[in-house]
């Protein structure tokens, strides 16, 4: 389900339209101020608090204390041992 945001030239607020189908067509206006002169805008995305926890452990996000210390280590190593090959 689709929500499209409309920037209204007129009185410079924005209006959310929830969609049930991507094929259905609207005709968008300010639900402000009624005004037609409206431009579509990209919207923000929204992940909700749960969604967005999960991901983050997929990602790799919440690693542990210490883990920066030793990729810091561990990229440190890397390029010593790179600067030998040349």
């Amino acid at each position: 389900m689709p929500i499209y945001e409309f920037y209204c030239r007129a009185c410079k607020k924005t209006s959310s339209f929830l969609l049930l189908r991507a094929s259905e067509e609207i005709e968008p206006y300010c639900k402000h101020c009624r005004s037609r002169d409206v431009k579509r805008i990209l919207s923000r995305v929204s992940v909700p608090k749960s969604e967005e926890k999960r991901m983050g452990g997929e990602l790799g996000e919440d690693l542990g204390e210490g883990f920066e210390e030793e990729m810091e280590e561990a990229m440190a190593r890397e390029d010593s041992s790179s600067e030998g090959d040349l």
